[in-house]
């Protein structure tokens, strides 16, 4: 089975350490392969 990507809303993100601490979150769930968090666009896109 493939890899898979999901991109998700995150909103309430004010400043850079908001979507780094978002990520790191996000890298500790299992099976997540990466994580890339966008403070412009206020998105999460994982691929798992």
């Amino acid at each position: 089975m493939g890899h898979k990507t999901i991109i998700l809303p995150i909103r309430g993100m004010t400043c850079a350490s908001c979507a780094s601490h978002i990520e790191k979150a996000l890298r500790e769930l299992p099976k997540v392969l990466s994580v890339n968090v966008n403070l412009a666009t206020e998105r999460a896109t994982i691929e798992y």
